[in-house]
């Protein structure tokens, strides 16, 4: 009886596995073509915002984080990718037929998956830095204001104060549209990989525990390599 439960969760875990994957994959694709215009509003209220910043001489600093997150975005990928496809092989050579046809089928959505999860965490960042920006004008200010004992001693303090609640609303109106068009992908992919991980930890701690390792060593290598994938 228990053995057949375990046979039970095993197959349970291989479709949801196959078709959440798809499943999200799906959702991601329909997401972006629905919402495409939407997503490009709001990168051009943000290249505005940019373009706002640059007026007020803070060019140096969007330049840097620009070239960190751009950065940070290709290292990512590259990570995703590799990882991605070496996660695949090893999981298709646990396999006795259908390599190929498995290799495609686990790797490829999650490569679309991982791509869109990199695109949107870069794209968080960048609205991320540029709410930095502002905490730290705001801040320069205090400091400046206590140092004199009077506030303001800019001639333009009126005009930096709505600058900066444009600057802000802009971003909040930014921050708000991304995470109504991404939000229910995001839940999905925390959702599943929940799941999954809860249910590859099972049956591994199952051979550990009742020394079938060796009976199955192939199934546990695979789901051991789910394991380090959804950690990671």
């Amino acid at each position: 009886m228990e053995e057949f439960s375990r046979a039970r969760t095993i197959q349970f875990l291989i479709v949801f596995r196959s078709v959440s994957n798809v499943l999200v994959m799906v959702l991601l694709m329909v997401t972006n073509y629905v919402y495409s215009e939407q997503t490009s509003l709001a990168i051009v209220k943000m290249q505005e915002v940019d373009q706002a910043m640059v007026a007020s001489g803070q060019k140096d600093f969007l330049v840097g984080v620009n070239w960190k997150n751009r950065k940070s975005g290709n290292v990512m990928l590259g990570l995703n990718l590799t990882f991605n496809i070496v996660c695949g092989v090893l999981k298709a050579i646990t396999k006795s037929h259908n390599r190929v046809i498995y290799f495609l089928i686990a790797t490829y959505p999650r490569i679309i998956i991982s791509n869109f999860n990199t695109y949107f965490f870069i794209l968080t960042l960048m609205v991320e830095d540029r709410f930095r920006l502002i905490n730290s004008m705001v801040l320069q200010s205090l400091d400046e204001s206590i140092k004199v004992r009077k506030y303001p001693t800019d001639s333009n303090f009126s005009k930096n104060v709505t600058d900066l609640m444009w600057w802000h609303k802009n971003l909040v109106d930014i921050t708000r549209k991304i995470n109504e068009i991404y939000n229910l992908n995001v839940l999905l992919c925390i959702t599943i990989d929940f799941v999954l991980l809860v249910g590859d930890l099972y049956i591994t701690m199952h051979a550990l525990f009742f020394d079938l390792v060796y009976q199955h060593c192939k199934t546990v290598l695979s789901l051991s390599v789910n394991c380090v994938f959804y950690i990671v």
